[in-house]
C-alpha cells in the first residue's frame, strides 16, 4: 500500500513537473514567434519611432509603427478604472461582510461569482453593441470608439473579480480582531476601517496588482483612443481603426 502511494506521489509530481516545462516553453515560443514576426518591422522603423511614434498606418510606403498613443491610452484608461473600481469594491467588499444581511449577501456573493467568471471577450463585445453606440448618441460623436467607452468596459469587466477577492481577504480576517478591539469601546465602523480592512490589504493589493494587469492588457478596447485623445486629454475624442483593428 505504502509503495503504491509512493508511485502515485511520484507520477504525480513528474506530471507536474512535465506541465510546467511544456507551459514554459509554450511561452518562449510564443515570445520568439513575436520577435521573429515584428523585430523586422521595428527595426526597419527604429525603437524610438516605434515607442514615441504617434501613427500608426501600415497603408502608406515606408509603413509607420507608432505604438505611444497605445501605450498611453493604456496608462489613462487603467488609471480611471483603479481610481473608480479599487475604492468601490472595497467599499462593497465591506458592506457583505460586515454590514448586508447573511442571506442577501450570499445572493450577492453568488451573482459577483457568476459575472467575475464571464469571459473579457463578452464584455468587450456587449460593450461594442451597446455601450458605443449610447457613448456615440449621448455626445454626438462621429463614432462612440472613446478612452470613456474603454474605461466604462473595464470597470463592468473588472469591478465582480475585485470584490470577490476583496470580500474573500476581509472575511478571513480572524474574528478575535474585531471582538478584541468592540472589548476596547472602538465602534464597528471604525474597527472595520482601521483594523479590519488593514488586514486584509495583502488581498486587496492582489485585486488591485489584478486590475493594473487588466486594464494595461486591454488592447483591443482602447483602439478606439485617437492620437487626439492622448494630446487633449478628452474622454469624448474618438478615432478610426482599421480592418486590422490598429489604428491607423
Amino acid at each position: 500500500m505504502k509503495v503504491h502511494k509512493k508511485l502515485s506521489d511520484l507520477l504525480f509530481r513528474y506530471l507536474l513537473f512535465l506541465f510546467t516545462i511544456v507551459t514554459v516553453i509554450a511561452v518562449i515560443m510564443i515570445g520568439v514567434y513575436m520577435f521573429q514576426s515584428g523585430g523586422p518591422s521595428i527595426a526597419k522603423v527604429g525603437i524610438k519611432n516605434f515607442l514615441f511614434g504617434k501613427t500608426w498606418d501600415t497603408s502608406v510606403e515606408p509603413a509607420k509603427y507608432g505604438i505611444l498613443p497605445f501605450l498611453l491610452s493604456s496608462v489613462f484608461s487603467m488609471i480611471g478604472t483603479v481610481v473608480i473600481t479599487v475604492p468601490v469594491s472595497i467599499l462593497v467588499a465591506v458592506g457583505m461582510s460586515h454590514f448586508i444581511p447573511r442571506p442577501v449577501a450570499s445572493v450577492l456573493r453568488t451573482v459577483i461569482s457568476m459575472l467575475a467568471g464571464i469571459p473579457s471577450v463578452i464584455y468587450g463585445f456587449l460593450g461594442m453593441i451597446l455601450l458605443v453606440p449610447f457613448v456615440q448618441n449621448m455626445f454626438s460623436l462621429p463614432a462612440g470608439l472613446t478612452l470613456l467607452s474603454a474605461i466604462v468596459v473595464l470597470i463592468v469587466m473588472t469591478l465582480p473579480t475585485i470584490i470577490s477577492v476583496s470580500e474573500s481577504s476581509i472575511t478571513a480576517v480572524p474574528e478575535e480582531y474585531m471582538e478584541a478591539s468592540l472589548a476596547l469601546g472602538v465602534n464597528r465602523e471604525y474597527t472595520i476601517l482601521h483594523i479590519i480592512v488593514p488586514a486584509a490589504k495583502s488581498g486587496i493589493l492582489s485585486a488591485g496588482f489584478f486590475l493594473v494587469r487588466r486594464g494595461a492588457g486591454g488592447f483591443l478596447w482602447k483602439c478606439g483612443t485617437d492620437a487626439k485623445t492622448v494630446g487633449t486629454g478628452s474622454v469624448f475624442d474618438n478615432g478610426d481603426c482599421d480592418r486590422d483593428g490598429l489604428r491607423k
